[in-house]
């Protein structure tokens, strides 16, 4: 293998472990919001009682 094909595997593989790790991330912030969400609906029947 030469240094080149290193360097592009190594490029290949940072980039696609970070789109990886943004994808667990956007998933991550998609569970947070639908969190809040659901606190909301929660706290206006504790209202509404």
């Amino acid at each position: 293998m030469s240094i080149v094909s290193a360097i592009i595997i190594a490029a290949a593989l940072y980039f696609g472990l970070s789109a990886i790790g943004e994808a667990i991330d956007n998933v991550a912030v998609g569970i947070e919001q639908f969190g809040i969400y659901l606190a909301s609906i929660l706290s206006e029947e504790e209202e509404v009682e």
